[in-house]
């Protein structure tokens, strides 16, 4: 329901008030905050938690064989770590990856939902932590252009990847996530990748010295 338009929830208010005395009303949503005051005061709320992994994977493994998807255990895992714990978008990815390419694995499944590979992550962040600025802006590009990665997606991995970090003064992981967040900010108005990435190479180089223990290590 929060894909819906306002001028349709108040339509489906209206369908509400009409139909209150002899049915009930079962309305689904990620983001209640984008569901209007009108319908929120006419429901009751009931949250519930992302489901556990494993949860999410035995599921996932049951309709795999149910809908005979030809698919490998590291593609399941693959749609089950980039569903976050939400079902429906678990069965999305894989229904949508086996319709794409029918066989589901991880390179598939990465490639159907325009997610960067952990491996491109992993070799982004060395670069961003060792290079100089001119080789590790070049190899950023070239990587994001040759496989199709939007700057925003590899941010958000980057940004799981800083949190993690342990380094003997965290005041340097703090100012690198609040500088991370305006550029993404940036890129949500719609600023030039290619600068923002320019901006991004430029704020490692920036914090590296108090990164260094982890860089070491």
């Amino acid at each position: 329901a929060d894909a819906m338009t306002q001028a349709a929830q108040f339509a489906l208010r209206s369908v509400i008030e009409k139909y209150t005395k002899n049915a009930r009303f079962c309305i689904i949503c990620n983001y209640a905050s984008k569901i209007i005051p009108a319908l929120q005061s006419r429901c009751t709320r009931f949250r519930f938690a992302p489901l556990a992994p494993e949860q999410a994977r035995t599921r996932l493994g049951e309709v795999a064989r149910q809908e005979a998807v030809d698919s490998t255990d590291e593609g399941l895992d693959a749609c089950v770590t980039l569903g976050l714990g939400d079902m429906r978008k678990c069965l999305n990815i894989l229904q949508s990856t086996h319709m794409a390419f029918a066989h589901v694995d991880v390179k598939n499944v990465y490639q159907c939902t325009g997610s960067p590979m952990p491996d491109d992550v992993e070799a982004i962040v060395r670069w961003l932590l060792q290079e100089e600025f001119d080789s590790c802006f070049d190899n950023c590009w070239r990587t994001m252009s040759e496989k199709g990665l939007a700057l925003s997606d590899v941010l958000t991995k980057i940004a799981e990847f800083v949190v993690t970090l342990e380094v003997k003064e965290p005041i340097h992981v703090a100012r690198l996530l609040a500088s991370l967040s305006d550029l993404e900010l940036r890129l949500s108005v719609g600023t030039n990748e290619k600068i923002q990435l320019a901006g991004l190479v430029g704020l490692f180089l920036q914090y590296r010295p108090g990164l260094v223990s982890v860089e070491a290590a």
